[in-house]
């Protein structure tokens, strides 16, 4: 009994220190945080542009921690070399005000988004603090705040100097706060005044009529046309289908035997099956390593 005590002790003594290092191999070299408020929701939206470290080892295990009063992310996504974002599956569990975002990161460049209904509303004054909670040590931090469209007296604490202006027409206050040690908490606080409800990005107004339709509009007369029409698609369809032909014909002759490189994203979902040749896990076509095991898949 006493034999098993022992080996028991040892198995505990070499399990802890690798889950204890398991976030401390994660590093980020930048971290751009965006805090648009009432954006396209009358939310504040907070979005984490990431990039990890080069000392960061990949696939890697990411745990962040986002306000539990968000619910859940509303995106969780890798930045592919093609510059677009493709979702990652992810788990959560609760910590106390906390919810925790887990993820295995194949790549280097991430975005997390999530809505924080903490934005407090006392008649048309409005307030919001952020709190990133150290998770991570960051070598580069930059905190990115856009003045919703009719708000005035924006103000941040601490203060982050003078604004820009971005292509958006909107207003941008941007500061550099560099280094963040892992463990650190940053908070950042604004507000500002605002007299209605309207988003940055409302909803596009329906499309009018730019002349009411009346009596003195003129009108054709249909049956006097009719003959006309039917002609016309007549041959417009005999010349459309001849150029058809002539493209398929040229394409077969030239196209090589193999299919191109991107043709498979043409494909449907059933034919682009891939599994992992490490697990046999089934994998998503945009994956680059195995989202079960870590292993980078096979490419034919």
């Amino acid at each position: 009994m006493r034999r098993w005590s022992i080996v028991l002790l040892v198995i505990l003594f070499l399990a802890l220190p690798g889950a204890a290092q398991g976030q401390s191999d994660v590093g980020f070299d930048q971290l751009n945080v965006l805090l648009w408020p009432e954006y396209d929701r009358p939310d504040m939206l907070v979005i984490y542009k990431i990039t990890l470290s080069s000392a960061t080892k990949l696939p890697a295990q990411i745990d962040l921690r986002i306000p539990l009063a968000a619910g859940s992310p509303y995106n969780v996504a890798i930045e592919e070399v093609d510059g677009q974002l493709y979702s990652l599956n992810y788990t959560t569990s609760q910590d106390g005000d906390w919810l925790i975002v887990s993820f295995t990161a194949p790549t280097s460049k991430l975005q997390i988004e999530y809505y924080d209904p903490e934005l407090t509303k006392t008649d048309s004054r409005r307030d919001y603090e952020f709190h990133w909670p150290g998770d991570v040590a960051i070598d580069n931090l930059t905190v990115e705040m856009q003045q919703p469209l009719t708000a005035e007296n924006f103000q941040v604490a601490p203060n982050m100097g003078s604004w820009a202006t971005g292509t958006d027409g909107l207003r941008y206050y941007t500061e550099d706060v560099g280094s963040v040690p892992e463990g650190t908490p940053v908070t950042l606080k604004l507000s500002y005044t605002k007299s209605d409800d309207l988003l940055s990005v409302p909803d596009q107004a329906p499309l009018q009529s730019s002349q009411p339709i009346g009596p003195s509009t003129s009108l054709l007369r249909m049956e006097g046309m009719l003959p006309y029409i039917l002609g016309g698609l007549g041959v417009a369809l005999f010349i459309g289908g001849g150029a058809w032909f002539w493209v398929i014909s040229r394409k077969r002759a030239t196209e090589p035997a193999r299919q191109r490189h991107n043709a498979s994203k043409w494909l449907p979902d059933e034919v682009q099956e891939v599994y992992c040749h490490q697990c046999g896990k089934r994998a998503s076509k945009e994956d680059i390593f195995c989202r079960a095991c870590g292993t980078r898949l096979r490419r034919e």
